[in-house]
């Protein structure tokens, strides 16, 4: 505990601090120093304003009056600092001659609680200290002055070392840095000539350095040892900071214990490190997650030192507007590279504020990745980049729409429309974003078609069935597409989408039948049914296809499809005679398959086999002759015709009941004979027969049924 402390408790220490520059308003809680502002500390819970170390001089050693030529120690321990488990950090000492005085004490300043100087002329000095505690707050200035009486006879100053400039280099494993001159050399050789009035044996020297900040004296050495009037003199260390001004001092003394100092300033000089950025841009992606926004990338630069010194890196995020995102980098030198990772966090999707075309979105934060290099010696380079986050922009799940497809009734000409229903992919951020759905609208129907929507991602697309182009196309797109709009954080995009409508091809069910053979006059035929077909989608059908040469197809609508009749044939005249035989021993193998708007289906396997006929008959078994009619009317009966035979030959055709060709072989009972071929009512040839026959045997043959014969009554009728 200081004296201040000592001096009065809590309560009055806080009324004080208070009084001392703390404002009326509430005090700001805390736990600890951290928490409060610059300049302020954490006593009892709040933060106050700190107060001002206060500086004390103190003159050592001496009891008599201040005399040139002999070592002073000024002590500046006794200064204080009043601020509770606060210290003091730093001391500046600056001895001031004044304007009638000759010269500067050597050394004139100092960085420690003691200065040691030795006042070279006499003459009035004004000795300044300055210091600081460890909240920074410095003391105001504490000046003491002080008279400087003349010493009789002390050594004089001959001759001395010119001030050196010199460079270093720093080499090896373990890495060695020493200061060199111009050709190499790593020794360098100071000396001071000097005489004493009294007695010139009697001078002694004795040299000391005061390094530069952040070198340790301990790297300059004396050879052969530091009171040799001419030392060879070697700066190294073992990598640490040998770069600066090191002033060197000597100091002359004679018998009586007076002492004149001589410095020679020795500057090693540093060459900066040099950096430089593989990019003009530090720009990074960024992902959301856990409801934090983050940011990781690397950049890499090229980086040397032409003295060889090892080299540190920091880095740090500059931004335009201080935010709550956290900046973490860690740095890592390789032997000629840097490479800083860099680690971004907000909470914030404002303070993320990236970066699309230039513009900064969000709260318009502009960043910027400053890294600087230093070596050991106080060299750096700085390069600072644009520091961007980048955004990219929401998307949807997909960007192909699978609907259903079907028909059914609508509002179109037909009254029939091919339809689709589909839903608006969930949105999608690539980088993680929250995305929402803002809107979206069809592109490209047509007036055969209909779009209607929820509002809320869902449609249905209804197109006429006689437009199917205007509906899908064969590989499955549709000329219709979608335009959704979506949104993150800070913009929205514009998502095209494609339909992708399916089509499932018609199926067949193919059957093995037969069916009773005709004949169309050229052609054996069969006819039926061997298939049926069903569309999946409920889609028209049309171009059946029997899948053999021999045979058409024809498509009828059903209830639950289609039906497919096919007629297949033989070549064969009717009028070559029945070879039905050899018709309906060869059934028709057919591959049925027909099609859709945009797909052919079908199936092998289905059979249709011609049969036989029923047996061939005559459409009539008499054949009235032409007759003579004379009218007889026998007493007390009535009046009737008698028929005569009015002809002498005739010749006979038959009208045959089959539906194909058939063999006939006509015989006369009064003889004579004929065989020839009849369709119908249509034949091949005829029977010339005597009149005076009674009958006609008629023989009937298909070529596959058993013969059939018939006879003919030959009448001659009057009406």
């Amino acid at each position: 505990m200081n004296r201040l402390e000592r001096g009065i408790g809590l309560a009055a220490w806080l009324a004080l601090a208070a009084a001392c520059g703390t404002s009326a308003r509430q005090p700001r809680s805390c736990q600890q120093d951290s928490e409060c502002p610059s300049s302020s500390y954490c006593l009892g819970g709040a933060c106050v304003a700190g107060l001002l170390p206060q500086a004390h001089i103190a003159i050592v050693g001496t009891g008599r009056e201040l005399v040139s030529h002999r070592l002073v120690q000024f002590d500046g321990s006794g200064s204080v600092d009043p601020n509770p488990q606060h210290r003091l950090t730093a001391y500046r000492w600056a001895v001031k001659r004044a304007s009638a005085t000759a010269c500067d004490p050597s050394p004139a300043s100092g960085a420690a609680d003691k200065l040691a100087t030795t006042f070279r002329c006499a003459g009035e000095y004004q000795v300044e200290l300055t210091v600081k505690n460890s909240l920074e707050l410095e003391s105001a200035p504490i000046a003491q002055a002080v008279t400087v009486a003349p010493s009789a006879n002390p050594p004089v100053i001959d001759g001395q070392s010119p001030d050196l400039l010199l460079q270093h280099r720093c080499a090896g494993t373990p890495l060695a840095c020493q200061a060199v001159d111009a050709g190499g050399a790593a020794a360098f050789q100071l000396s001071v000539t000097a005489h004493d009035v009294e007695d010139g044996q009697a001078l002694g020297y004795q040299w000391e350095v005061d390094p530069p900040e952040g070198a340790d004296r301990a790297a300059a050495s004396f050879e052969p040892d530091a009171r040799a009037a001419n030392p060879i003199v070697r700066i190294a260390s073992a990598g640490a900071r040998i770069a600066g001004v090191w002033t060197f001092r000597a100091h002359v003394t004679d018998g009586d214990a007076l002492t004149t100092p001589v410095e020679i300033r020795v500057t090693v000089e540093d060459a900066a490190p040099a950096l430089a950025a593989e990019l003009d841009l530090a720009a990074f992606d960024h992902t959301f997650a856990d409801n934090v926004y983050r940011v990781h990338g690397l950049v890499k630069y090229t980086a040397s030192d032409p003295e060889g010194d090892p080299l540190q890196v920091t880095a740090r995020v500059l931004e335009s507007a201080a935010t709550g995102c956290q900046a973490t980098l860690t740095p890592l030198v390789r032997s000629d590279a840097v490479e800083v990772t860099v680690d971004l966090t907000c909470l914030s999707a404002q303070e993320l504020s990236p970066t699309v075309a230039g513009q900064a979105l969000g709260a318009g934060v502009q960043r910027q990745l400053e890294v600087t290099v230093g070596d050991q010696q106080g060299g750096q380079a700085t390069v600072t980049l644009p520091f961007e986050v980048r955004d990219t922009p929401p998307t949807l799940a997909s960007l192909v729409i699978a609907t259903d497809h079907g028909t059914g009734n609508c509002l179109t000409p037909s009254g029939r429309c091919f339809t689709a229903a589909g839903a608006i992919p969930a949105p999608f951020d690539p980088d993680g974003d929250p995305a929402e759905l803002v809107g979206y609208q069809a592109q490209n129907v047509d007036a055969h078609g209909v779009w209607s929507s929820d509002g809320l991602g869902r449609f249905t697309l209804q197109t006429d069935l006689a437009y199917p182009g205007s509906f899908r196309a064969a590989d499955g797109r549709s000329p219709v597409g979608v335009l959704a709009r979506v949104k993150d954080p800070w913009r929205a995009a514009d998502v095209p989408l494609a339909l992708s409508i399916p089509n499932r091809a018609p199926v067949a069910t193919p059957f093995a039948i037969g069916a009773v053979a005709s004949h169309d006059g050229a052609r054996y035929l069969v006819q039926g049914a061997p298939a049926t077909f069903v569309d999946p989608d409920g889609d028209p059908l049309a171009s059946p296809d029997a899948g053999n040469a021999a045979c058409s197809a024809a498509l009828a609508p059903s209830a639950s499809g289609a039906t497919l009749t096919a007629t297949c044939g033989t070549a064969s005249p009717w009028s070559a005679g029945p070879a039905l035989s050899s018709f309906v021993a060869s059934p028709f193998v057919l591959t049925v398959s027909a099609a859709d708007p945009w797909e052919r289906g079908g199936s092998p396997g289905a059979r249709l086999a011609a049969q036989a006929p029923p047996s061939p008959s005559l459409d009539s078994v008499t054949v009235a002759l032409p007759a003579k009619c004379t009218r007889v009317c026998p007493i007390g009966e009535p009046c009737e015709y008698v028929a005569t035979v009015n002809c002498t030959s005739l010749t006979y055709a038959p009208s045959v009941r089959s539906p194909v060709p058939v063999g006939v072989t006509v015989q006369a009972s009064s003889g004579g004979s004929a065989s020839f071929s009849c369709l119908g009512a249509a034949c091949s040839g005829g029977l010339t027969f005597s009149c005076t026959a009674a009958t006609l045997s008629v023989t009937l043959w298909d070529g596959l049924n058993p013969a059939v014969t018939q006879r003919v009554d030959l009448v001659a009728q009057c009406p």
